[in-house]
């Protein structure tokens, strides 16, 4: 069921934690986990979706500031009469810039939960012998229902199009 992961996937797994440490993260987060893998050069990630890494960034401040809805939620919430950036707005007026992404920083950040779901996932992936390493790893971000998997939707990427991209 499981084996063990690849050069790409290692590299992406430190990669998180250094850029948890260098933005105060309290934890090491799906984000963290879909930032490294991007930004690596070699991982050869960009095969299964056209995103550079400053993008990747925008789209994730963006979901992290609004308290962890993606853009497409925000659509669909808009759909219903309900501006997420007027409350975030109205929040942040009375609690301080970032207040519902806000997380209390730590030296030596640990992985979330949703964190370790994503790399089990990806494990999973390997296992099933879905080839390369970045492509298990981005499958794990992309499972559906998870953050990463909802910022990654509202740039126009989707599980079953990577699962389906030989």
């Amino acid at each position: 069921m499981f084996d063990r992961p690849d050069a790409v996937m290692k590299r992406a797994i430190h990669g998180s934690v250094i850029a948890a440490r260098l933005e105060g993260a309290a934890e090491v987060g799906e984000e963290h986990l879909a930032l490294a893998l991007f930004a690596d050069p070699a991982s050869g990630v960009r095969r299964f979706a056209d995103l550079d890494a400053e993008t990747l960034r925008d789209a994730f401040a963006r979901a992290r500031r609004r308290g962890g809805i993606s853009d497409v939620d925000a659509a669909a919430l808009r759909d219903l009469g309900i501006d997420v950036d007027e409350i975030v707005s109205a929040t942040e007026a009375g609690l301080g810039a970032g207040a519902l992404g806000h997380r209390r920083p730590k030296r030596n950040p640990g992985f979330s939960q949703a964190a370790k779901r994503v790399l089990m996932r990806s494990m999973r992936e390997v296992g099933k012998d879905r080839g390369d390493g970045a492509r298990c790893m981005l499958l794990g971000l992309l499972h559906p229902g998870g953050f990463a998997a909802g910022v990654f939707e509202s740039l126009g990427v989707r599980y079953d199009e990577v699962a389906g991209h030989a």
